[in-house]
């Protein structure tokens, strides 16, 4: 598993209290020819008495896709997700992985049935402190290929409007990572 944490320079580091849990649902594709099977998700919780923006990114093999809301969405609680979807039950062994609309697909048979083993984080069952203003890695996940799930939560206070998006404010990019130099445009998705 990558590093659970990081600090980014520059930025306000308020503490967040984090949380996360499975939920399991059980469907059925299809009905009633297919039997039913359950199908998972890691739901995190991110509370902290300031308003928070967030940026999720997904990093599958190397290549990296981000997200992030309006400004408008910032809030000092948010509910992250991380699903994950067998595409068809009886043709295929592919799972569909599914981090706050940032997906990518895995064939993986052992995924479909049950996941968990799979996917490493340490944020289940556990309320931790971190600091905002750090990049957060909620799961890594073991494909067969490496797929990293990360968030970072930045403070309204460190960030610029721009026509309704957000952006790390310029004087803040000195500590950046090269790669998270997308928290410095008004994009909300993209890739890195």
């Amino acid at each position: 598993m990558a590093d659970e944490f990081q600090e980014i320079a520059g930025l306000r580091h308020v503490s967040m209290r984090v949380a996360g849990s499975w939920v399991e649902k059980t469907v059925t594709t299809d009905p009633p020819r297919y039997v039913p099977h359950t199908e998972y998700a890691l739901v995190l919780r991110v509370e902290c008495d300031v308003e928070l923006l967030l940026a999720v990114m997904l990093v599958d093999a190397g290549k990296g896709q981000f997200g992030k809301q309006w400004r408008s969405a910032a809030r000092c609680e948010w509910e992250i997700r991380l699903s994950f979807f067998p595409l068809d039950w009886r043709r295929t062994e592919a799972v569909r992985v599914n981090f706050e609309g940032l997906t990518t697909t895995v064939e993986h048979a052992d995924l479909k049935s049950n996941l968990r083993p799979f996917v490493a984080t340490r944020l289940v069952n556990v309320e931790r402190i971190v600091a905002s203003g750090s990049i957060l890695t909620v799961a890594s996940i073991d494909a067969g290929r490496r797929i990293d799930c990360s968030i970072v939560a930045v403070a309204k206070a460190d960030t610029d409007s721009k026509r309704g998006r957000w952006a790390l404010k310029p004087e803040l990019s000195a500590g950046l990572p090269t790669a998270m130099r997308f928290l410095l445009s008004g994009a909300t998705a993209g890739r890195f």
